[in-house]
């Protein structure tokens, strides 16, 4: 098992449960703009529901100022113009739904960022989700629209401002499609998306060694780090690059193993 955490953050946790609800429609295009290199891929993979299915990649790199972002010693006294590389690329995968249509693209600004926003499109036959903003059809004459909304407690308008500082889950049309399980019996933990991504991981390690199910194989590990790869051997050669089947294939996660990890935060 691999310590893939970003798949586990709570806003992709409510996007994946709603993908896999089907209220979406067959899922045929995802843009990712949230994390790097493999994460990258990891995310890319889980939004178009795509295993090791061979697919062509394009990519290109652009490089423009801007200014620089804090860091991990902390913000930046003055303003600094630095130099930002930008890497975007295309995947056509090839599997049984037909073709899909991926867009990896990452600035490394991204993470520290005060004005550089990620950003996550996915698109299916029947709805759309662009960052937190929800459309689907309930019939075909019946859109349906909302925003995914954060539900913090101790935060003043939100009724339960005495439960102390907390993530609680994400609600949209009415439900909640990913809640935080380790708040469960008023443990309250205050921690960050991050943190909650790693402690699943951690959780999940300890279920997997005790006999459990498989969370994250080194299989699905490998498979992000190949597209990784692909992707920037495209970047740097100009040219179209050919992922094809490798010898992990048969043991990268498919469709519904993957539908399986939505809402993994709330079922530990």
């Amino acid at each position: 098992q691999v310590a893939e955490q970003y798949l586990f953050q709570p806003i992709h946790q409510a996007r994946l449960s709603l993908l896999a609800s089907g209220r979406l429609g067959p899922i045929s295009h995802a843009q990712v703009s949230a994390a790097h290199g493999y994460h990258g891929t990891s995310l890319l993979r889980h939004y178009l529901g795509v295993g090791a299915e061979p697919c062509h990649i394009k990519a290109t790199t652009f490089s423009a100022p801007v200014a620089q972002s804090p860091g991990r010693q902390g913000a930046v006294p003055d303003d600094t113009l630095v130099n930002s590389a930008q890497t975007i690329a295309w995947l056509k995968f090839n599997t049984a739904e037909g073709e899909k249509l991926g867009v990896w693209d990452w600035v490394g600004d991204i993470y520290f960022s005060y004005i550089r926003t990620p950003r996550i499109v996915v698109r299916g036959t029947h709805g759309e989700i662009v960052d937190k903003q929800v459309r689907y059809l309930l019939g075909p004459t019946d859109p349906m629209e909302y925003q995914l909304e954060r539900i913090d407690a101790g935060k003043g308008g939100q009724p339960d401002t005495l439960e102390g500082l907390y993530f609680k889950g994400y609600v949209g049309g009415g439900e909640y499609l990913t809640k935080n399980a380790f708040a469960e019996n008023n443990q309250q933990p205050r921690l960050t998306d991050d943190e909650l991504a790693n402690a699943v991981t951690l959780v999940k390690m300890s279920q997997y060694a005790a006999g459990g199910p498989s969370f994250y194989s080194l299989a699905d590990a490998c498979q992000d780090r190949y597209l990784d790869l692909c992707i920037a051997k495209a970047a740097a050669s100009g040219e179209e690059v050919v992922a094809t089947r490798q010898a992990w294939a048969s043991a990268v996660d498919g469709p519904a193993a993957m539908a399986a990890k939505a809402g993994m935060l709330s079922k530990l």
